[in-house]
């Protein structure tokens, strides 16, 4: 979510990550640079963008890399015909 999203809402938007690697589905993206990115499995972003409360937000998992963000956000647009 952008700062400007954030000064005027209490949410955030997201895709998830999951380590759930055996069904991968159109838009999903498997991050090739998991472990640079502090996660301890082999993990995909949804490519089902959601919103959340920032009160129910727990903790960062991590930061994706640069090529592994670009990946998602390709999936991303392709998903949502941006």
């Amino acid at each position: 979510s952008s700062p400007t999203f954030h000064r005027a809402r209490s949410e955030v938007i997201l895709a998830t990550v999951t380590s759930n690697i055996s069904r991968i589905l159109p838009g999903d993206t498997i991050l090739e640079n998991w472990a640079d990115a502090g996660l301890i499995r082999v993990s995909v972003v949804s490519g089902v963008v959601q919103t959340l409360l920032v009160s129910e937000l727990d903790r960062r998992l991590g930061t994706l890399v640069a090529t592994d963000l670009r990946a998602v956000e390709t999936s991303l647009r392709l998903s949502l015909a941006l």
